[in-house]
């Protein structure tokens, strides 16, 4: 059953790594303009902060048990017609391209918000650590996958690529969505309750004033911060500082999502009472693992702290959210699950700029691995939401 509740995570990670891999590479084909290229790209995280809150509020407002299997639906629907426009647009103008990417990008935004919403809504606290670990699984192998199809495809037919990625998201969507349809115990704990009034985007600030929640998402915020902009600077990371070629810094960069992958099975078998210490130990790894690699200007030396700081990842990556939903009431699911989301858009938008000024101020690309120090600060606020786990629980 959980492996047909992430069926349609699969889709939105591979969606999104073939997107946001090839997607340049067609712009470029078009006019090599890299300042150009990186304005394209913002409507990665400008797609990212908008679509979770939009559809956080509007999943609310429909209510029931199957609230949020519309926008899942509408979110596949709007990616897959995205990722076909691409492929039509292949050759055609900067323009079409952003505007075939904004839409994709809203899509799969949007559908991983009504996915990871009804985690909240519909698991209980127990089972919440596996479901999302389902989710995350497959949402890092559909990245793999997509990265790993797209280097074939692109160079022969970039118009399959993207009409093969537009058909995988529509497939892929439909496990899920009968998984969310159908009655199921196991998914239907309590139901989402009937609403004395119907939320609005001002409901969107509670998480601001809600003890627990608001100091999650502020951790996540610091944690995200402290590894997003690695991948991007990765290739540039390991020719500049471990002096390897491309094909051998995507090697590591495979083995780093392997032991990601390693600490997101760990987090799916947790007991609730393990949640909250792992998050911690999660940001710990991640945070000395990342500042340490950064001391060592060779691959053998640096195998070991990236291995570390990956483990990390899979368990703030896995945890927090099931962490967060404690604080969240079920018929609020939506709204929360978009904040946390629009959140992450945010981090990442702080974060590529401020890696590339590491990077300057550090004369070396070892500085990207520093930002890894924030993972640290998280700690103090998912201290503060542990005191208030304790009080809510007593």
């Amino acid at each position: 059953m959980l492996a047909m509740f992430g069926a349609a995570a699969l889709a939105v990670g591979l969606a999104r790594a073939v997107t946001t891999t090839y997607l340049p590479v067609l712009l470029e084909a078009i006019n090599d303009a890299p300042g150009l290229i990186g304005a394209v790209m913002l409507v990665n995280p400008l797609a990212g902060f908008f679509a979770p809150l939009v559809v956080g509020v509007w999943s609310d407002r429909r209510g029931g048990r199957t609230a949020r299997v519309p926008f899942l639906i509408g979110g596949a629907l709007l990616a897959a017609g995205g990722l076909a426009a691409i492929a039509v647009g292949t050759g055609s103008s900067y323009l079409v391209l952003a505007l075939a990417g904004l839409a994709t990008y809203l899509g799969l935004s949007g559908a991983l918000t009504a996915h990871r919403a009804t985690i909240a809504a519909r698991f209980d606290e127990e089972a919440r650590p596996a479901a999302t670990s389902a989710q995350e699984l497959q949402r890092s192998a559909g990245g793999l996958l997509g990265v790993v199809v797209g280097g074939v495809l692109i160079a022969a037919s970039p118009r399959l690529l993207f009409v093969a990625a537009a058909a995988a998201v529509l497939v892929l969507a439909v496990p899920t969505v009968r998984v969310l349809i159908r009655r199921d115990p196991a998914t239907d704990a309590a139901g989402d309750r009937d609403h004395d009034r119907r939320p609005s985007a001002r409901d969107l600030l509670a998480v601001v004033r809600r003890p627990g929640a608001r100091e999650v998402v502020l951790a996540q915020g610091l944690w995200v911060l402290a590894y997003v902009a690695l991948p991007t600077f990765f290739v540039l990371y390991a020719r500049d500082v471990l002096d390897l070629q491309t094909p051998e810094s995507s090697f590591v960069l495979g083995g780093v999502g392997l032991l990601a992958g390693a600490g997101m099975l760990t987090a799916g078998r947790l007991s609730p009472r393990l949640v909250q210490p792992a998050l911690l130990a999660g940001a710990v790894l991640l945070g000395a693992g990342l500042t340490l690699a950064a001391a060592f200007d060779d691959v053998g030396a640096v195998l070991l702290p990236f291995a570390v700081a990956a483990f990390g990842f899979g368990l703030v990556n896995t945890l927090g959210f099931p962490y967060f939903s404690r604080f969240v009431e079920r018929d609020a699911a939506g709204r929360f699950s978009g904040v946390y989301f629009a959140v992450r858009a945010v981090a990442a938008a702080v974060a590529l700029p401020l890696a590339g000024l590491m990077v300057q101020l550090t004369g070396s690309y070892r500085g990207v691995l520093l930002q890894g120090a924030a993972a640290f600060l998280a700690l103090v606020p998912l201290t503060r939401a542990a005191r208030e786990d304790r009080e809510q629980r007593r």
